[in-house]
């Protein structure tokens, strides 16, 4: 019983000398310097910052994205040939076939814009307003020429060219491609109605 009293005292200073500094620590956590304050939110400024960027492409994205453009590539020239083929009456002169023709060119041609990561063209007011002619051979023959422009380009075709007017042309030739086929896949479509 002699100890209970001492221990008690003890006991009873210790507590009170961590009250105080639990209350000498909270008093200056309330009084934070300004400086300290600022670099807070930079920091917070810069987390959220690298929240919202995209990640950085892995090599196995990077891989998919050249398989991507190699194949739509291939592909667009591939349906090029056929339309020229039908435009010449070498195979039949089919609406419906001409249309899947028009819409995986503009299919490809868009996921090519977006994979090669172009420059964007000036928006050009007269294209848009061009109405839609029942014959589609003048379609068939300027996307053509839109896709033999494209596809010679030295930009993509040469390895280590880099130019930006040759990188604004391929971009305006793929912008056209994909609204000039978006008309002839329209137009195809009303032929075959009729």
């Amino acid at each position: 019983m002699r100890y209970i009293w001492p221990l008690a005292f003890l006991l009873t200073l210790l507590a009170s000398v961590a009250h105080a500094q639990s209350t000498g620590a909270s008093s200056t956590a309330r009084r934070e310097d300004p400086l300290q304050r600022k670099l807070q939110s930079v920091v917070r400024l810069e987390l959220l910052e690298a929240a919202m960027r995209p990640p950085a492409p892995s090599n196995r994205d990077r891989t998919l994205v050249l398989a991507q453009i190699r194949e739509d590539f291939s592909r667009i020239q591939l349906v090029n040939d056929d339309l020229i083929d039908a435009m010449s009456g070498k195979t039949a002169f089919d609406p419906r076939t001409i249309a899947r023709a028009a819409s995986e060119i503009k299919r490809r041609a868009k996921r090519l814009k977006q994979n090669l990561v172009l420059p964007s063209p000036p928006k050009d007011a007269d294209a848009s307003s061009e109405t839609i002619a029942p014959d589609l051979r003048p379609y068939i023959s300027r996307l053509s020429k839109l896709i033999e422009s494209f596809v010679s380009n030295p930009m993509l075709s040469q390895r280590h060219v880099v130019d930006a007017t040759l990188s604004l042309q391929a971009s305006r030739d793929l912008e056209d491609m994909i609204g000039l086929s978006g008309k002839l896949k329209k137009a195809a479509e009303k032929t075959e109605s009729r």
